[in-house]
C-alpha cells in the first residue's frame, strides 16, 4: 500500500503493562529500519513535529502517555492531533502506529475509516505477556460497531492470533525516562497553566507601569498602545495606583515593626 502511494495507520491497544508499546515499536522498526526513539511521541506537540520532519515512508509511534482520571482529556487531545495531521500523513505515505488503552476511545472516523488494522495486545490466564490478536480493516469495523457499548472484543473473532517477545528496538531506559517525564507533565497541567498566567500578568503590569510614566503621551494614545478603549486604560491605571499604594503601606508597616 505504501508503494502504491497510500499511508498505513494502525492501532495498538491493551491493558497498561501488557506490552502494546513494545509490539508497536517492533513493527515500526520492521517496516522502517531507520526508526528510532526520536519518532516515539508521547505528546501532541512531539507527534506534530515528528510528522512534519519525517521523511517519506518512515514510521512514527504515537504512544499514549496518560492514565487514570486524565485519560479522557488526553484522548480528546490525541484525537484532535491525529485528525489535524491526517493530510500530512497521507502526503508523505507514512506508517503511523497509535498506542492507546482501548481502540474504542479512538475518534470514530479514524477508528472506522483511517486505520488499516488493529492489534489488541493481552496477557494469558497465567498473566504472561506477549500475546496479540490481529483485526484487518473489515473485522476492525465490525468490532468497533458491535463492541463499543461494553468495550468487548468477543465479536468478531480476529483474523489471527500471535506471540511476540519482550524486546525493545530502542534504548529501553531512555524510552522509560521519556515516557515517565511525559506522564509527570500530564499530571501538572494546572501548575503549568497558573505559572503561564502569572508570567503574563507580571509582564502586563510592567508594561502598564512604564506606559503610565510616559508623560508625552495622551490617555487616548496610551490606550491605543495597549489595544484597549480609553476607559479601560483608566481602569488599568487605577488598579496600578492601588497596587502601588498597597505595596507602600506594607513596606511602611514592615519598617515600623522593625
Amino acid at each position: 500500500m505504501i508503494k502504491e502511494d497510500w499511508d498505513v495507520i494502525g492501532c495498538y491497544d491493551g491493558y497498561e503493562g501488557s506490552g502494546k508499546s513494545v509490539k508497536a515499536m517492533q513493527d515500526a522498526y520492521f517496516v522502517d529500519p531507520t526508526f528510532n526513539l526520536d519518532r516515539v511521541c508521547f505528546t501532541g506537540i512531539a507527534f506534530r513535529k515528528a510528522i512534519i520532519t519525517a521523511g517519506r515512508n518512515q514510521a512514527i509511534v504515537y504512544d499514549e502517555a496518560f492514565s487514570g482520571l486524565s485519560s479522557r482529556e488526553s484522548m480528546n487531545h490525541m484525537n484532535k492531533e491525529i485528525i489535524k495531521m491526517l493530510a500530512e500523513i497521507r502526503q508523505k505515505n507514512l506508517f503511523v502506529f497509535i498506542v492507546l488503552p482501548t481502540f474504542f476511545n479512538l475518534d470514530r472516523n479514524v477508528a472506522l475509516w483511517r486505520t488499516r488494522f488493529l492489534i489488541h495486545v493481552y496477557i494469558d490466564k497465567t498473566r504472561h505477556r506477549g500475546f496479540f490478536s490481529f483485526y484487518n480493516a473489515d473485522k476492525k469495523k465490525v468490532l468497533y460497531s458491535s463492541g463499543i457499548k461494553y468495550y468487548s472484543y468477543k465479536h468478531p473473532t480476529p483474523n489471527f492470533r500471535g506471540r511476540f517477545t519482550n524486546h525493545y528496538v530502542v534504548p529501553e531506559r531512555k524510552y522509560r525516562n521519556r515516557k515517565f517525564a511525559a506522564l509527570q507533565a500530564q499530571f501538572q497541567p494546572e501548575r503549568k497553566q497558573k505559572t503561564e498566567k502569572e508570567i503574563h500578568k507580571g509582564m502586563k503590569n510592567q508594561f502598564i507601569a512604564r506606559l503610565a510614566h510616559l508623560g508625552d503621551l495622551t490617555i487616548k494614545q496610551k490606550a491605543a498602545v495597549m489595544g484597549v478603549a480609553p476607559r479601560t486604560w483608566q481602569d488599568y491605571l487605577t488598579a496600578y495606583h492601588k497596587q502601588i499604594n498597597e505595596a507602600s503601606i506594607v513596606t511602611k508597616g514592615g519598617r515600623s515593626e522593625g
